[in-house]
């Protein structure tokens, strides 16, 4: 019995999702562009900008989501094209909405929190 306890305790670090895995995961939830999904990895508040905004607003997560889904209805968003993604300390990513006739470009900035990315920075151009 304390051979069968001592194996799970060593082997639970292996089904640890890995920091790596996880930017793998919103990278992949942004190309479905499903956004209660993708909500699901924002901070408890995000700094958000939208075009036609002069300034960055910052909003619990649940306003954020609201926000970008509006956003995303009012503008026909269907796709996500990643650009860039680098990761020193805090991890960028960048890309393409399309919907419509327009596209936008995006920057989302990540932080890790509790060993999770959470994206803290969302802006739309």
């Amino acid at each position: 019995m304390k051979a069968i306890l001592s194996f799970l305790i060593l082997s639970l670090p292996l089904f640890a999702v890995s920091p790596h895995e996880q930017a793998d995961d919103v990278i992949r939830e942004l190309k479905s562009w499903n956004v209660p999904t993708l909500g699901e990895y924002f901070d408890s508040k995000v700094d958000v900008n939208f075009p036609g905004q002069s300034a960055t607003a910052s909003m619990p997560k649940a306003e954020a989501i609201a926000a970008l889904q509006q956003f995303t209805v009012q503008n026909g968003i269907k796709t996500f094209e990643l650009s860039s993604q680098r990761e020193a300390g805090l991890m960028y990513i960048t890309g393409k909405l399309t919907g419509g006739t327009k596209s936008y470009n995006i920057t989302i900035l990540l932080k890790t929190r509790d060993s999770q990315h959470r994206i803290i920075t969302l802006r739309i151009s």
